[in-house]
């Protein structure tokens, strides 16, 4: 879950991305053959880059088939 992009003409990184963290949550709860599913889950990165982030995710697939999804976390 990271992004890359230009900033002040510069190429910059996102250490901890709840945008793409969320599209990695809905894409894991879709994969669960259920009407509804629910999970937790932990995504820790930036470490090699010395930006270490810690981002919580914890999703719900409802039956109408639309998710809520909860992202937090921070980067050191």
């Amino acid at each position: 879950a990271r992004m890359i992009c230009l900033e002040n003409g510069k190429m910059v990184e996102d250490y901890a991305t709840g945008s793409a963290a969320s599209c990695l949550l809905a894409y894991r709860l879709s994969q669960v053959d259920a009407s509804s599913a629910s999970g937790q889950w932990r995504v820790e990165q930036g470490y090699e880059a010395g930006r270490p982030s810690l981002l919580e995710l914890d999703g719900h697939r409802l039956a109408d088939g639309s998710f809520l999804l909860r992202i937090g976390g921070q980067v050191h």
